[in-house]
């Protein structure tokens, strides 16, 4: 299998919630343990992988994302804090009003 992408997967599903998430979501925790959970994540070409929120996958959301294998090669980017940033910008949340319980 892709080792990034299985990374890329279990970073974002145990990192969340996420700007913009429904409020239930802190009940549903449990949905990231499963095997089939929130995020999944795909090598889609030589330099691209991409992630697919299940949970936003609505007519009026962005639930695709593709982002370079390069960034994902690094240790210095965050994923967790870049797809909050997404979230932020889609949702139309200032950083400043995060919620405190956030772990990116």
């Amino acid at each position: 299998g892709d080792s990034i992408a299985q990374h890329l997967q279990w970073i974002l599903d145990t990192h969340g919630p996420y700007p913009g998430d429904h409020p239930d979501v802190l009940t549903c925790k449990w949905s990231i343990t499963s095997p089939l959970g929130r995020f999944n994540t795909y090598w889609v070409s030589e330099t691209h992988h991409l992630v697919w929120d299940t949970w936003h996958d609505g007519p009026d959301e962005v639930g695709e994302f593709l982002l370079p294998t390069a960034w994902l090669e690094g240790s210095e980017f965050n994923v967790a804090l870049w797809y909050a940033l997404e979230q932020s910008k889609l949702a139309g949340i200032s950083v400043h009003d995060w919620p405190a319980y956030n772990s990116w």
